[in-house]
């Protein structure tokens, strides 16, 4: 894998302060990884608030991050989310009924899509579906909207580093 790919540890102490008068700091991750986690963050803190500007910022933010990690970074805390969410699993009225609320309370994005929500529950959830052979555009806001909707007004920053340490994590072993 490229050494832009990787996710390592590095030693800066760097605070990024956002829209929501909060600073985001994830120290000790080097800068691409810090952009992706602060941004991420952004996303989901701004789609909690309704918050169409500080989103599109993010979203901006994030189109310079590369798409592999970024991927399973957010798999994995939609996935960490679901199993919190739904202990029990995750049926086909949970969903229903998940996909619901996100198209309620995200009325107000304008990058709000079901198919594309859809698609990135199915992603989260490792089925894939016919139309699934070109990730929707529209995909990677729509799976920051419904991480925003799972945290159920948690902070993310905590599921975040997991994420991010279970991607270094699979990055530094090898494969037989």
């Amino acid at each position: 894998m490229p050494r832009s790919h990787r996710v390592g540890g590095g030693s800066g102490n760097v605070g990024v302060s956002c829209q929501h008068d909060r600073v985001t700091s994830y120290p000790g991750w080097p800068a691409p990884v810090r952009l992706l986690a602060t941004a991420v963050d952004d996303a989901v803190t701004a789609a909690a608030a309704a918050d169409q500007a500080g989103f599109a910022d993010a979203l901006h933010r994030l189109s310079r991050v590369e798409r592999e990690p970024l991927a399973a970074v957010l798999g994995d805390l939609a996935a960490a989310l679901l199993e919190s969410t739904y202990p029990d699993g995750l049926d086909a009225d949970d969903a229903g009924e998940l996909l619901r609320r996100c198209t309620a309370r995200f009325s107000w994005c304008t990058t709000l899509d079901e198919a594309a929500l859809l698609q990135a529950l199915a992603g989260t959830l490792g089925v894939s579906l016919e139309q699934d052979e070109a990730m929707l555009p529209a995909a990677l806001p729509n799976g920051l909207l419904l991480v925003a909707e799972l945290l159920a007004g948690r902070p993310v920053a905590p599921l975040l580093e997991v994420a991010l340490r279970e991607l270094q994590r699979r990055q530094t072993v090898e494969l037989p």
